[in-house]
């Protein structure tokens, strides 16, 4: 996803790695908090409504986040289309197989049932 500094309360300022007006690259952990990478290239943790790192915690705006989730939607629909390997044993006729090994009848048996029908 895609932020940029919303608001600096309080006269603290910025740190140096951080810039007004620039958008910076981050990864939402959960709602409330994110991992952004700064100028510098270090990463930091912070909330998105309530940051420390802006002033007396200012506020982040997401730019985007529509990135993140059609990735994450690829990502899911690439996994899901990955051959189950039990599904291609029983496609290539291993389960039937198998189970007439087990549990068939013996030859003799189905000669004498084609001999009856």
């Amino acid at each position: 996803m895609q932020v940029r500094i919303k608001t600096i309360n309080g006269d603290s300022g910025l740190p140096p790695n951080l810039r007004q007006g620039v958008i910076y690259q981050a990864t939402r952990i959960d709602t409330q908090r994110m991992k952004v990478t700064c100028d510098d290239g270090q990463i930091i943790t912070t909330n998105i409504k309530k940051s420390g790192y802006l002033g007396d915690y200012g506020e982040w705006e997401i730019v985007s986040e529509v990135v993140d989730i059609q990735k994450n939607i690829i990502e899911e629909i690439q996994a899901d289309k990955q051959e189950n390997p039990i599904d291609q044993f029983i496609a290539d006729g291993g389960f039937d197989q198998a189970f007439n090994e087990v549990f068939g009848l013996p030859e003799s048996v189905i000669e004498s049932l084609k001999e009856v029908c």
